[in-house]
């Protein structure tokens, strides 16, 4: 009975080829039925429609360029928000029955949507693979299970262009003493956009870099991560190198990433030493000299129940790489049981403002680092070239130090001249300090029991806190909760505690580099999904940008809207009657004044 389905499917699509183009349809395959098939005769505007419920295995499928885009999806209606276990009974459940990849994405186009992928045999391999040339990917609210042996890796973006990766739940991502990585990508372009998943891996949930491009056009670009909850299953700690546990989220290679209002917990000492975050340029098989990381912002996210918080190194010190340069981390809230920060090997400019830092150790430690060269190594001349902390509100243990330097005459004001060629400190607090090293001048030093009488349990700032509306820009100190990117400052306050007043020693040579340019956050498509529509009924829908400079621009790049629907280049917004049932997926950009953005968005019609 499903062959005699699909060979009438088949000589309908034969007869329209033969007489014109053919309409966009949906494809049913049967619980049990051929995918493959399916794949094979759908062109583009298709929707192949699985069974909810249904089990599927694909024996590993391609996804090859058909020239237009085609979706796999669930038949049952998806809410609009991440899938979770609970949604299983809306999913259909599909495996590729061996260690390759359920699917392998090589054409552009392709939306996978409303699945549940199963292990890989033995955990081997990854779940789906996105490569060569592929583009305008869009995997969206699917459920990730690793099985009995784990699974090494959920999701491989190393195609061609632009892939998005949202409200999808990964579990049990790990393989025995192997790495293992919920989202990984090392050869591809992008744009990247992982948003709204909730990621349970082993070594590390997301990963750039980690193997070499291919050419430098192909490393990591234009990466968004945004709104995740990054963690990993408590029951794998105290199996030392089983798990091999690493960090939450690590940057070996990228440009122009924004890692925003995320969830990150739970990580400790196994295969790696602890740190929560990793920013370390890694020229991995020692053949892609290119790599480096630039313009990397993490703003409004919170680090928790981690034994430390963030390293950053300028360098690789086994392979020659570029530089790490213009990172800041601003309005996150970071609490370990260990150490804030660790910097060493000339990161170029590091800068931490507004943030929230509670933690028992030391708070800050500055490295004397080794940079490899073409010839060996050397040692690293200074630690960051400017180095700017303002605004933050930050405490450490009685068996901690504040800012230590391994090699440095002193700690605090020392070790900050020590190891920066130049250094930015303003209106900063350090809780906790008995007074065994000393600070810049703006620096408030208080109790760690007066500190934390500022804080309620979520670290937001209690009504009347002196801390309010109390930094160097009139705003809040430490991590400004709800409104960061559009705070307005006003005049700066002056603070009442006296501070300590030992000048800052003035630092050593090498003189400062050339000024570096501001990381400046550019203009985002903040609309991440569009209402359904029914046919032959009125639409509207509106897209939003954020960050933008002057008017906003709006075009559709690639794919098309479902018939009877325009877009309104001025105002962004979508309208008309939709004239035919089907999903159609498509990429909207929007220009200002200096930038663009975009994003892969689809309308499902209804018949009714």
């Amino acid at each position: 009975m499903k062959f005699s389905r699909f060979a009438a499917l088949a000589g309908a699509f034969l007869f329209s080829f033969s007489s014109g183009p053919a309409a966009a349809s949906d494809i049913p395959v049967p619980s049990g039925g051929d995918i493959s098939t399916a794949v094979k005769l759908a062109v583009p505007g298709d929707t192949i429609v699985l069974d909810a419920g249904g089990v599927y295995t694909t024996g590993s499928l391609e996804l090859p360029e058909k020239g237009g885009p085609i979706t796999i999806r669930s038949s049952a209606s998806l809410p609009g928000r991440r899938v979770t276990p609970a949604d299983r009974a809306l999913l259909a459940s599909v495996g590729s029955g061996n260690t390759a990849a359920v699917f392998t994405v090589t054409g552009s186009g392709w939306t996978i949507q409303g699945l549940a992928v199963r292990a890989n045999s033995l955990g081997e391999g990854t779940m789906i693979d996105v490569i060569g040339n592929a583009a305008n990917t869009i995997i969206d609210r699917n459920l990730f299970e690793g099985g009995a042996y784990g699974q090494k890796r959920a999701v491989g973006g190393n195609g061609g262009g632009y892939i998005r990766v949202s409200r999808n739940y990964m579990s049990n991502i790990w393989k025995q003493q192997q790495d293992s990585q919920g989202f990984a990508s090392w050869d591809s372009p992008g744009p990247f956009e992982i948003v709204d998943n909730f990621i349970e891996a082993a070594s590390e949930n997301i990963l750039f870099g980690g193997a070499d491009s291919s050419r430098p056009e192909r490393m990591p670009r234009q990466i968004l991560v945004e709104g995740n909850h990054l963690t990993k299953n408590v029951a794998w700690k105290n199996r030392l190198g089983f798990y091999q546990v690493k960090n939450l989220f690590e940057l070996k290679a990228g440009i122009g990433s924004i890692i925003r209002n995320n969830l990150m917990e739970n990580n400790w000492t196994d295969a790696q030493s602890g740190w929560a975050i990793l920013v370390t340029p890694r020229n991995q098989d020692g053949a892609a000299t290119w790599t480096r990381i630039e313009d990397a912002l993490f703003v409004g996210n919170t680090v928790r129940n981690v034994e430390h918080g963030i390293s950053i190194t300028g360098y690789d010190d086994l392979s020659p790489s570029g530089q790490t340069r213009r990172v800041t981390f601003r309005d996150n809230v970071i609490v370990t049981s260990g150490a804030f920060l660790q910097v060493a090997a000339e990161v170029g400019e590091l800068t931490l403002d507004h943030n929230t830092v509670n933690n028992p150790s030391s708070l800050i430690k500055l490295y004397t680092g080794d940079i490899a060269t073409a010839t060996g190594r050397r040692k690293q001349t200074y630690g960051v070239g400017t180095f700017t902390i303002h605004n933050s509100l930050m405490k450490h243990g009685v068996n901690g130090y504040g800012i230590a330097g391994q090699d440095s005459p002193g700690n605090g004001i020392y070790a900050l001249a020590y190891y920066s060629r130049s250094y930015d400190w303003k209106r900063n607090v350090v809780a906790g300090e008995n007074m065994y090293q000393t600070y810049p001048p703006d620096t408030l030093l208080p109790t760690v029991a007066a500190h934390d009488a500022n804080f309620l349990s979520d670290y937001t700032l209690v009504a009347g806190s002196s801390y309010r509306n109390a930094g160097a820009d009139g705003t809040d100190l430490g991590r400004r909760f709800g409104t960061a990117s559009t705070l307005t400052p006003t005049p700066t306050p002056t603070l009442t505690e006296p501070t300590p007043t030992e000048p800052t020693p003035t630092a050593p040579p090498p003189p400062p580099p050339p000024t570096a340019p501001q990381v400046v956050t550019p203009i985002s498509i903040t609309t991440a999904s569009l209402a359904d529509g029914v046919r032959r009924k009125e639409y509207t829908a509106t897209l939003a940008a954020a960050n933008a400079e002057g008017a906003v621009a709006w075009r559709v790049t690639s794919g098309a809207l479902p018939a009877g629907l325009t877009l309104n280049a001025t105002t962004g917004v979508i309208s008309g009657m939709c004239d035919k049932p089907g999903n159609s997926t498509f990429v909207v950009s929007a220009t200002d004044s200096g930038n663009s953005a975009t994003r892969a968005l689809s309308i499902q019609v209804r018949a009714r």
